[in-house]
């Protein structure tokens, strides 16, 4: 598992979040954009765009895991249970 993520993600999948995000952000946009035209998308392309915005938001947990205002709840309780060792 990777830190942030609940899930197993597949090695092409973290790639293309990580070394190839600009290249899939790419993609991703252009499919928005032609999904917001006349043109529409294809039902390959649809399925294709929803795949690709799952990574973006997985790559928005990955960069940014916890709410800043759980964070604060979990560490109020560690404390509270006397288990919080800040680091130093």
């Amino acid at each position: 598992m990777i830190e942030g993520l609940d899930e197993p993600l597949p090695l092409a999948d973290l790639l293309a979040i990580t070394a190839d995000w600009e290249r899939t952000n790419k993609r991703r946009c252009d499919l928005i954009d032609k999904d917001l035209s006349e043109e529409g998308l294809k039902a390959e392309e649809r399925e294709e765009l929803n795949h690709l915005q799952r990574l973006a938001d997985l790559l928005v947990r990955l960069n940014d895991p916890y709410p800043l205002e759980e964070l604060a709840g979990v560490i109020k309780k560690l404390k509270a249970e006397g288990k919080w060792r800040p680091s130093t």
